[in-house]
């Protein structure tokens, strides 16, 4: 992916989150991106192509979430992913997800510090991210071209995100981030339609990770 083309997707992101889908146009995109007309068409040719763009770029970015998770833990045995973002793929639609330098407390108390304030960053400062998300997989839901590319996505998001919940010794790790997905997904939503000032989703996914420890 270019440079013009992530601030081409940058900028469309910025236009789902604070405008929706239907003002979602190539001309729209050039206007919140600062470029001369025709910019986006000329990376994007379709408006398929470009709600696809915006889906490689939101995974990227969530991927890149896990990554910032990785690197704040606390944990020894740090998980190897070979297909890890580079620099170049970080966030940049204002500025990097936010998560504490160093967390402290067990290898379980420093994921959920860490998650919870990820969680959080996705509700407020990149709300325009999480609510891009939700247009573009939605879209999907009737899309089949734009679905193979969620599904690949995820499939890439798994594979950097299962050893994090591997390493915190849960048994069965690929089916447990899957609930916890959900949990992440199932707050994010809420939080954005009907927002709570004391928003606390540490709480949230300190107690599914006990349910899972008790489950087994």
């Amino acid at each position: 992916m270019s440079t013009r083309q992530r601030q081409v997707l940058d900028a469309a992101i910025e236009v789902l989150g604070a405008q929706g889908l239907r003002r979602l146009t190539h001309r729209a995109v050039d206007e919140r991106a600062g470029l001369p007309a025709g910019s986006t068409s000329n990376c994007f040719r379709t408006r398929e192509a470009l709600l696809g763009g915006v889906i490689d770029r939101v995974l990227e970015l969530e991927i890149d979430g896990w990554r910032q998770v990785t690197e704040r833990l606390t944990v020894s045995d740090r998980p190897t992913v070979s297909d890890r973002p580079t620099v170049s793929d970080r966030l940049a639609v204002s500025d990097r997800l936010v998560v504490p330098d160093r967390p402290t407390g067990t290898d379980q108390d420093a994921f959920v510090s860490t998650l919870g304030c990820l969680v959080r960053d996705l509700a407020t400062r990149h709300r325009a991210l999480t609510l891009a998300r939700h247009a573009v997989f939605t879209e999907a839901a009737t899309n089949p071209a734009l679905r193979r590319r969620v599904v690949e996505g995820k499939r890439k998001l798994t594979a950097w995100a299962t050893p994090i919940v591997a390493a915190l010794g849960l048994p069965d790790p690929a089916r447990q981030l899957t609930l916890l997905l959900a949990l992440i997904e199932g707050l994010l939503t809420n939080q954005l339609a009907d927002p709570e000032p004391d928003f606390d989703p540490e709480a949230a996914i300190a107690a599914l990770l006990r349910g899972m420890r008790t489950a087994t």
